[in-house]
């Protein structure tokens, strides 16, 4: 079963700069919002959606009359439904049988009529439709394979000074394996793998903190502080200076927004979106089989 799943609708919802710690989604049902996830900005209007997973770091604001729905899930759930997850960023999303799922979540809770074994469904199908964006730009190979004990090493060790022999050892790999499993991914190689990861926790505390640049770019694992700011920059389009000018600033207050009980009231919102058209889904599409709902 699927449990600590939340659902919540705020009027003038912002965020601050921050990191996502599980899957979070933004839908509006009212207004405009503006979020920023990983310094990629999206305009997010009636009726739109966004989300963001694990290290994300994003931030939201939204104009006075606006309303958004927010939903957020163990990332671990997410986690069976995505076999590149290891790869992934949160972003805007348009697919009518996401809102179709959210639709449903929102109507058992405004009448009341919360179900564990239906709820548990609609996050399922909800997260599988998610899971399955993210595969959409990559080239699929069903042989494709990353161990997510591989991507943690990394993660736990990407401040030290570390090869692909020491990952080896680490993980009882050989080299060998190591360089065909690192050329399935978009980066190609371990290095290119590593750095990525790096750049990731630089990022964050690059938005999120006040800390000297250099000092984070150290503390991440790069010691050659020009090399960093070429491979930031080719990254993320801006050096971290310009991003931490440009990006910091953009961070709002969390007090400016009002959470709505989820009452009838809502229903309005939900009725006022859900066209017929759009509402009715072909049945051959939604069919999921029981194998692929595991609990």
């Amino acid at each position: 079963m699927i449990d600590n799943y939340t659902i919540r609708v705020f009027n003038h919802l912002a965020i601050e700069t921050t990191t996502a710690l599980n899957v979070r989604v933004f839908y509006c049902l009212k207004g405009k919002c503006n979020i920023t996830i990983n310094i990629q900005e999206f305009e997010l209007r009636k009726d739109e959606i966004a989300f963001v997973i694990v290290n994300d770091t994003y931030s939201l604001v939204s104009t006075k009359n606006s309303t958004c729905c927010v939903i957020d899930i163990p990332i671990h759930y997410y986690f069976r439904y995505n076999q590149q997850h290891l790869l992934s960023n949160g972003m805007k999303v348009d697919k009518g049988r996401i809102k179709y799922w959210i639709f449903q979540l929102l109507k058992l809770h405004c009448l009341s009529k919360v179900d564990k074994l239906e709820t548990n469904k609609l996050i399922q199908y909800l997260l599988i439709e998610l899971g399955n964006l993210k595969l959409q730009p990559v080239k699929f190979n069903r042989h494709m394979y990353f161990s997510e004990e591989v991507h943690q090493y990394l993660v736990d060790h990407h401040e030290s000074k570390i090869n692909k022999q020491d990952l080896a050892n680490a993980v009882n790999m050989s080299n060998q394996s190591l360089t065909q499993m690192f050329k399935q991914t978009p980066f190609q190689t371990f290095n290119q793998y590593l750095n990525q990861i790096r750049l990731k926790f630089c990022l964050t505390d690059i938005l999120t903190t006040h800390r000297p640049i250099e000092d984070i770019a150290i503390d991440h694992g790069f010691h050659h502080y020009y090399r960093f700011i070429q491979l930031f920059k080719d990254t993320y389009g801006r050096t971290p200076k310009l991003i931490r000018k440009d990006c910091i600033t953009t961070s709002m207050f969390k007090k400016s927004s009002e959470e709505i009980n989820l009452d009838r009231h809502i229903l309005k919102f939900i009725n006022d979106l859900q066209d017929t058209a759009s509402g009715v889904i072909d049945v051959k599409q939604l069919a999921i089989s029981e194998e692929e709902l595991k609990y």
